[in-house]
């Protein structure tokens, strides 16, 4: 077997177990009635497509669900950001929207759907905040992770080249990378930087709590 024919093989490897699933799923169908109401006939999922695909029905369908998804995460993000900044930068707005934010994050959002039914109804508004309501929760987090827990190290690196707090500049500033990764912290450091000694990163945040006790 030649190297060429080896290298496809192995290319080949992450398509065997979705063909062999594939192949079940064929043979289940044409096994009886009851087996092709369950599993239907791959070659009627294929008319189906190409139906919708012939009709516009499916790049309608595509548009509004692109749309919907596109304005809920807009508004999560832009809301959840918002609301993180607030919390990082004012101990009065932790105070108050820390308790009931860890209270609500705590519920599935699967719960709250029937109750949002019930507010919003079964229309588009319902989808839509849904959607923002999933992009929120992390964004909060992220951005109030990004704004207080940064490194320590980071801004003892900043003062030794002459950089001040500057009222949290350089603190937002090393918070937007974090913000992005949507992550506790980044990579750490092995070695420190020449006349930098060593300061222990301060730990991820369990309940934001350490924000209210200080007051800031």
């Amino acid at each position: 077997m030649t190297h060429a024919a080896v290298r496809l093989l192995k290319s080949l490897r992450g398509w065997i177990l979705p063909a062999l699933l594939l192949g079940w799923w064929e043979c289940n169908s044409h096994r009886d009635a009851a087996h092709a109401y369950a599993f239907v006939p791959l070659e009627q999922v294929v008319a189906a497509l190409r139906e919708l695909l012939a009709n516009g029905d499916l790049w309608l369908n595509l548009k509004g669900s692109l749309v919907r998804a596109s304005l809920g995460l807009a508004g999560g993000v832009v809301l959840g950001t918002g609301t993180g900044v607030l919390m990082a930068f004012s101990g009065l707005a932790l105070t108050l929207i820390n308790p009931l934010y860890q209270s609500i994050r705590q519920v599935p959002l699967l719960g709250l759907t029937p109750l949002i039914g019930l507010w919003l109804g079964n229309g588009e508004p319902a989808k839509v905040f849904i959607i923002a309501l999933a992009a929120f929760y992390p964004m909060v987090l992220s951005t109030y992770e990004g704004l207080r827990h940064v490194d320590a190290r980071y801004l003892e690196v900043g003062r030794v080249f002459g950089q001040s707090d500057d009222g949290g500049r350089n603190r937002r500033a090393y918070g937007h990378d974090h913000r992005l990764r949507g992550r506790h912290h980044g990579a750490g450091y092995r070695h420190e930087p020449a006349g930098v000694s060593a300061v222990r990163p301060r730990p991820p945040l369990a309940h934001m709590n350490d924000g209210v006790a200080s007051g800031t």
